[in-house]
């Protein structure tokens, strides 16, 4: 008995190992690999178990530098995919809705920690809107290049909504999101 719970103990031991490294090596990975499921899985759970609403926004905004790395990476190649890129720009524009949406649900609330986190989340909105509009003129497909300006025109009304609203006047519940 005692060996089988050894034994029992082992695999345990080894698959949660072996998951903690596969998850580390998956964070890597971009949409062109076969481990990227695996990233999107792990960053779901880590939205499951983050319940603070700051640490949360944080997070989202952090993927949000992820997905908008991985389209410069994919862009940045010398064979260009344009579905892998038109892809990868949908997540960057669901991200980017998704990282605003918990920044204003926090606005109630628009202490300081939150406010630094929206005042981040501006200043890298800033540099993403660099890095789609090299992303438009690295790309051919007409689709392509009008969901890149999509995507870049979300950023603008992002940031143009927080500087504008950050204080009391939240705006509409939408957040011109496809």
């Amino acid at each position: 008995m005692k060996k089988l719970l050894y034994i029992v103990l082992a695999v345990i031991i080894c698959l949660g190992i072996g998951g903690w490294y596969l998850v580390g090596e998956a964070d890597a990975a971009g949409p062109d690999n076969f481990l990227y499921p695996i990233d999107l899985a792990a960053e779901a759970v880590e939205r499951l178990v983050t319940f603070d609403e700051v640490a949360l926004a944080e997070l989202e905004a952090e993927i949000l530098d992820e997905r908008v790395e991985e389209l410069e990476v994919l862009a940045d190649a010398d064979v260009i995919d344009e579905e892998l890129i038109l892809g990868a720009t949908e997540k960057v524009d669901t991200q980017r809705a998704r990282t605003q949406s918990k920044i204003d649900s926090g606005e109630g609330e628009m202490t300081g920690a939150m406010e630094e986190v929206q005042n981040r989340y501006e200043v890298k909105a800033q540099e993403h809107i660099k890095v789609m509009e090299k992303v438009q003129t690295q790309v051919e497909g007409e689709d392509t290049k009008l969901k890149v300006k999509e995507t870049v025109s979300g950023f603008e009304n992002s940031i143009d909504k927080g500087s504008s609203g950050s204080s009391s006047d939240s705006g509409s519940s939408g957040n011109g999101n496809n």
